[in-house]
């Protein structure tokens, strides 16, 4: 009788091999689940000793029986019983405004997986396209994207063997309600250019989030103020080049370019 081994393609395909059986015209394959009756699935010519199932079940056991045929003769039957894998657990996806045109992704670890895909859809396009993919991170920043615009996300992980359903999410980036010329309706910022330290003068107290952003659009500094007319802020650490020191409050973003020499 022939000899089988199994081979896990995906959660949803697999391959049987066996072994060539002398004298055999055609293998008869069959495949049942469960309780159902045995059915045969193909019939095959003596030169062909695979056969990829596909369109499975996920996390499904499969029993399958082959049979060589001969001219006037046949071998016994023999089986093999395979599982094949669940499908990975949906991630969990958060998306954050950071500036607008800067969007942070983050997203938790899923058992088994290897690679994350993670697609976007602007405002007024038809299809998601692939913008990052990663075996090991769990954030993305996603920049130079247009100010008051709604984007779409999906996210999926994936193994060598499986995946796991798209999770969706969708935000709208923020608008810019004052820039650097003119910023002395909001707040003040002095000394810039600076190198050691950097005051922000708010003309009346405010609350709400500090933040300053790389050209990256990765966020250095961060953050909490309540009621505050005044931040002084160490920047002597900081590398030099340019920043965006963004003023979030609960329904309105400001920002100020800057310099640290």
């Amino acid at each position: 009788k022939p000899e089988l081994t199994s081979t896990i393609l995906f959660y949803n395909s697999l391959k049987i091999n066996w072994k060539p059986v002398t004298g055999t015209i055609s293998y008869k394959l069959e495949r049942k689940s469960g309780n159902e009756e045995y059915k045969q699935i193909a019939l095959l010519d003596s030169k062909s000793f695979e056969w990829i199932d596909k369109d499975l079940l996920e996390n499904t056991i499969y029993s399958y029986r082959l049979k060589a045929l001969g001219d006037k003769t046949e071998s016994l039957e023999n089986t093999i019983s395979v599982q094949t894998p669940a499908i990975l657990s949906t991630p969990e996806l958060i998306a954050e405004n950071i500036t607008h045109e800067n969007i942070k992704l983050k997203w938790k670890l899923v058992t088994n997986a290897n690679k994350y895909v993670l697609e976007r859809q602007a405002q007024g396009e038809m299809t998601f396209q692939k913008i990052f993919e990663t075996d090991n991170l769990l954030e993305h920043f996603d920049a130079k994207l247009k100010e008051n615009t709604t984007y779409s996300y999906r996210l999926k992980a994936l193994s060598n063997i499986s995946e796991s359903g798209y999770i969706k999410i969708e935000l709208k980036t923020l608008a810019i309600l004052s820039n650097q010329s003119e910023e002395n309706s909001t707040f003040k910022v002095f000394p810039n250019p600076t190198s050691e330290q950097l005051t922000i003068s708010f003309l009346e107290p405010i609350s709400g989030n500090v933040c300053f952003v790389d050209l990256l659009g990765k966020v250095v500094f961060e953050q909490q103020i309540a009621k505050q007319k005044s931040l002084i802020i160490n920047v002597s650490t900081f590398k030099k080049g340019f920043y965006l020191v963004l003023i979030k409050t609960n329904k309105e973003l400001y920002s100020q370019k800057i310099i640290i020499e």
